[in-house]
């Protein structure tokens, strides 16, 4: 993928695919005891991908000025608020269903 022109948005799935991959498959050390500096290697050069293309960032057009506010001013929520959020939802009954 590294032929291709930047800015780009890689799946991030591909990676978190090879990160587990490496994980799970590479011990943490060797049978001497020793770090396994393969598997380090290894989770290094992935993550490595990762940041190569997060280097060039998108030249957003002025033309754009609506959007680019959104993007630059739009609210942050926290993790704890998406996950609240997230169950319930999951507790609320769906159109159709009993409570």
């Amino acid at each position: 993928m590294k032929e291709t022109d930047r800015p780009v948005i890689p799946h991030i799935g591909i990676y978190l695919q090879e990160l587990t991959f490496c994980e799970e498959k590479n011990p943490k050390q060797t049978d001497s005891g020793n770090y396994n500096c393969y598997r380090l290697q290894h989770l290094w050069n992935i993550v490595n991908k990762m940041l190569y293309y997060q280097e060039v960032p998108y030249p957003l057009e002025k033309e754009n000025e609506e959007i680019l506010n959104w993007l630059t001013y739009a609210p942050r929520y926290s993790d704890d608020l998406y996950y609240d959020c997230a169950k319930f939802l999951n507790t609320v009954p769906k159109k159709g269903e009993e409570a």
